[in-house]
């Protein structure tokens, strides 16, 4: 009988994955290393990946506020996956057309950096849904809206603190482009003034609506 090890330190992880793979030789190699890849060394997942065998996606949410500090009013909250094209959630435009948003987030885990592109379809056109929130990655490459290299940790930085730390390292605020104060919150599971599950998290505030219809504003 052919038996895969998994080292002990990726616990149940490990467990889950053999139940899962045929005993053969290369494909217990592979989904070995898999386990090993999907988990840093103290057996936790990476960042963004969730579940058993660390396969499944996290959901985040950027925040954002239109002063100096991150707090007040939000103004606006784009939902957003790690490595896949999503919808944010959040529309602007007119009372007639009101335009979406998309975004695909990524990190750097060696230098500990998020890039992030924030898409309108007034750019790209409107993405047909393909699974639940999900749309096609050309939707997310729009060029002038890709933001690289913002830090995680530490002084103007998006976050989250990294789990299991007493003391913060991150001061949870960047402002982005030098202008707008942006936050990065985990939402999987988040709900809307409905409670209806949107991996979302606007904090109840009224930027769940998404901007003011222009002719709203021109008025």
């Amino acid at each position: 009988m052919l038996v895969a090890f998994f080292p002990k330190k990726y616990g149940h992880r490990g467990a889950d994955v053999a139940a899962a793979c045929p005993f053969q030789i290369f494909t217990l190699i592979w989904c070995s290393l898999v386990a090993i890849s999907r988990s840093d060394s103290d057996g936790q997942c990476r960042i963004g990946f969730t579940g058993s065998g660390c396969t499944e996606l996290d959901w985040w949410t950027l925040q954002q506020w239109p002063g100096a500090e991150c707090n007040g009013t939000m103004f606006r909250c784009f939902r957003m996956q790690r490595d896949k094209c999503v919808d944010t959630g959040h529309r602007d435009g007119n009372w007639l057309w009101r335009h979406k948003w998309y975004s695909k987030l990524t990190y750097t885990e060696s230098v500990k950096k998020w890039t992030f592109s924030l898409c309108s379809s007034r750019i790209v056109g409107n993405a047909p849904v393909e699974e639940g929130f999900v749309v096609p990655d050309s939707f997310c490459d729009c060029g002038s809206t890709t933001y690289k290299d913002i830090r995680k940790l530490g002084r103007n930085s998006l976050g989250p603190n990294t789990i299991g730390r007493v003391k913060p390292d991150s001061d949870l605020c960047h402002r982005l482009i030098e202008a707008t104060s942006s936050r990065l919150v985990l939402s999987t599971g988040a709900t809307d003034s409905s409670n209806k599950v949107t991996h979302r998290d606007c904090n109840g505030s009224i930027a769940e609506l998404g901007a003011p219809p222009h002719d709203l504003i021109d008025w």
